[in-house]
């Protein structure tokens, strides 16, 4: 039963060209996921069979230990749960799709899911962890900011960790100035976090609830971030602020700042 699912996810992968499996991706997944995706792949007729096959059978004879770089399972959770709810889930910086994967998993979990990530393999990535999960998913193509891939889209959960040191730059805030997503405050070069906080609450339905991992340097700036954090306020969009230790993001021992938004 759960082959099918694989294997109409690889060969839609596969006619997509986004799936170039190799092992840097493959050392992503666990043993259990392999098998199934061999077992899949066995059955499939795509051109892509015997190179998929013999990638993951050398895997799973290799040996190799898998190192996840991904945000820790613990940081999944919390985000996961904050925002539970059985509609529709989001998450516009989905990365391997960890926390999507996490949401997907929790009892009386999302049943549609919508992620975008800037790498068409990391994508692939995210979409094989999805299909093994009792639900519905889209994964886009591209980088969120730039080119929002669900402009209509409204979700009850949505969870994000965007890049901590992420700056807009000169260029890229003079393009977003008149973008309807940034009601609540004017981007500005330096900006990181306020445009990705901005965006979350754009694509909130009326019930919806929003987790978003940001630096904690965020509460403290001055400019544009001090205005839109009174905007916020103001609104009532900030329904809780959640100060987490260093080490919950690989690659960082930044601590983590995690803000809770309603819609205004």
């Amino acid at each position: 039963a759960k082959g099918e699912p694989l294997r109409k996810g690889l060969l839609r992968l596969c006619d997509r060209k986004n799936l170039r499996i190799c092992k840097h991706l493959l050392d992503l997944l666990d043993d259990e996921i392999l098998n199934e995706i061999a077992e899949a792949v066995a059955g499939s007729k795509s051109g892509h069979s015997d190179e998929i096959s013999k990638a993951i059978q050398g895997l799973l004879s290799g040996g190799q230990k898998r190192q996840e770089n991904v945000d820790s399972p613990s940081l999944n959770q919390l985000l996961a749960r904050l925002v539970c709810s059985s509609g529709t889930a989001y998450d516009p910086a989905c990365g391997a799709g960890s926390t999507l994967t996490t949401l997907a998993a929790l009892k009386n979990g999302p049943q549609n899911l919508y992620g975008q990530e800037t790498n068409p393999e990391i994508a692939a990535l995210t979409e094989l962890r999805l299909i093994r999960e009792p639900c519905q998913f889209e994964i886009g193509v591209g980088d969120t900011l730039i080119e929002d891939l669900f402009p209509d889209l409204r979700a009850d959960a949505i969870v994000a960790t965007p890049p901590l040191s992420y700056r807009l730059g000169r260029d890229l805030a003079s393009s977003l100035k008149n973008d309807p997503r940034f009601y609540w405050g004017t981007p500005s070069p330096s900006d990181g976090a306020g445009v990705w906080i901005q965006h979350c609450v754009y694509h909130l339905s009326a019930n919806g609830r929003a987790a978003i991992a940001v630096n904690p340097s965020f509460c403290f700036q001055s400019g544009s971030a001090k205005k839109l954090r009174a905007n916020l306020l103001r609104a009532g969009i900030i329904e809780a602020v959640i100060s987490l230790p260093p080490g919950l993001q690989n690659g960082t021992s930044t601590p983590l700042l995690v803000l809770v938004l309603r819609p205004p």
